[in-house]
């Protein structure tokens, strides 16, 4: 999980399938998938996708957070270019 700004968190994933990190998109690929407030977020991981084990909230200065940033700017970039075409 990476605090995008003050409150607001988004979810990446790892897949099995894929290498590196993924970010969490709402469904058909509308836009990216934005948490007001950690306890929402914790709720969704756990309820719905029942998954129990660590997670990681890392702030945009962490070290750790540069890839993690890389991807969600890849992301806005891609789909704004979509969006023009």
């Amino acid at each position: 999980m990476l605090e995008r700004r003050d409150e607001e968190f988004l979810i990446f994933v790892s897949p099995s399938w894929s290498k590196g990190f993924r970010l969490l998109r709402k469904f058909r690929n509308t836009g990216t998938r934005t948490f007001k407030d950690v306890m929402r977020l914790l709720r969704f991981v756990r309820d719905t996708w029942g998954y129990r084990g660590s997670l990681t909230v890392y702030t945009p200065a962490a070290p750790a957070a540069n890839g993690l940033i890389s991807v969600a700017q890849s992301f806005e970039h891609d789909r704004t270019e979509e969006q023009a075409a």
